[in-house]
Formats: C-alpha cells, sequence, structure tokens
C-alpha cells in the first residue's frame, strides 16, 4: 500500500505539471494514506483551479505540513480573504525559496500572481515594489513580474527605475501593455506639474 501511495502522489505530481487536473485528482483519490503529501497536491489542485471553497476544507489538514507547498496554499487562502498584509508577512518569509522554484513552479506562479492582482486592485504598490524586487534581478525575462514591477514602481514615483525598452519585447503581454501606457500617463503628469 505505501508503495502503490508513492506512486499514485509520483503520477499525481506529472499530471499537475501538465494540467491535467481532473486525472490528477482522480490519480490522489486513490491514495490510501491521507497524510501532508495527499493535502499538499489536494491543495495545489484547489488553488490552480481557484477552488477557494475546497481548500477552506483542507486547511486543517495542512497545519501539519511545514512544506513550502502548503504555505503557498496557505497564503493563497489569506489571499482569497483579502488578507493582504498577512499575505506579504508569509510571502517575505518564504522569499528565497519562492525565488528559486519560481521558474518551475504552477503553484508559485499561482500564488504570486494572485498577490500582485490583490495588492494592485487595493493600490498597495509599496507590497508588490518589495515583494517583486529580487525577482526582477532574476527573472528579467519574465513579462509579468517586469510589467508587475514597473506598474509598482511608477505608482511610487520611482520613474527613474523603469526602462520602457524592456517592456517592447512583452508584445501582446496585457500587463506591459498597462505599465507602458501607466509610464507614459506618468511622463505627462510630471512634465505638466513643472
Amino acid at each position: 500500500t505505501y508503495k502503490n501511495d508513492k506512486a499514485y502522489i509520483a503520477l499525481t505530481e506529472e499530471l499537475i505539471k501538465l494540467g491535467d487536473y481532473k486525472k490528477a485528482i482522480q490519480t490522489l483519490q486513490k491514495v490510501k494514506n491521507k497524510s501532508c503529501p495527499y493535502f499538499q497536491l489536494l491543495g495545489e489542485i484547489y488553488v490552480l483551479q481557484d477552488k477557494e471553497e475546497q481548500i477552506i476544507g483542507i486547511l486543517p489538514n495542512l497545519d501539519q505540513c511545514k512544506s513550502i507547498k502548503a504555505k503557498l496554499i496557505k497564503i493563497y487562502h489569506l489571499l482569497e480573504w483579502g488578507d493582504i498584509q498577512r499575505a506579504y508577512k508569509q510571502l517575505k518569509s518564504i522569499e528565497k525559496t519562492l525565488l528559486q522554484i519560481y521558474r518551475e513552479d504552477k503553484l508559485a506562479h499561482k500564488v504570486l500572481q494572485v498577490f500582485v492582482e490583490t495588492a494592485l486592485s487595493q493600490e498597495n504598490y509599496k507590497l508588490v515594489y518589495q515583494v517583486l524586487k529580487p525577482f526582477t534581478e532574476k527573472y528579467k525575462e519574465d513579462c509579468n513580474i517586469k510589467s508587475w514591477y514597473y506598474l509598482a514602481a511608477i505608482r511610487l514615483g520611482k520613474l527613474e527605475e523603469i526602462k520602457p525598452k524592456e517592456l517592447e519585447t512583452c508584445k501582446g503581454n496585457k500587463w506591459a501593455l498597462i505599465a507602458i501606457n501607466a509610464y507614459k500617463d506618468a511622463l505627462i503628469e510630471r512634465r505638466l506639474n513643472r
């Protein structure tokens, strides 16, 4: 049974990477020993599918789990409930690990995206700026990271940090378009205020 559980867990992880969440859940349901790996994968699938209601049901089971996945699922839950400050503190506490796994990990991508979108919708540009600063250095080619960071910098009045040419490679990216337009508006506003 233990060997089967390990195989089901490994298969579920691969199905998540492939984006086949329906099969991932079907495979995960075959696990007999429902411990941390089970609940973390279940939570990951729920986050990737935006199923906050189901996450609430497994949160108590995640309390015993000390992994980065468990923390990311809890951060997502905080964000869904609008608790941006606690989500920020928890994100900062796992920043180094998040920087390492961001490129390959769908859950890390999703949680960072939800954090940024939530903070931007609350006009909390300082938090976006602080969280993304280390990411902009490591993930220079990531259009979303660059655009979100620039948007926050623009809103904070840090126009000198903006390199508009870097966003030109992000044609078709909605966030890059928003950042470019915000930059142009900020330049016009700055000229008018002189």
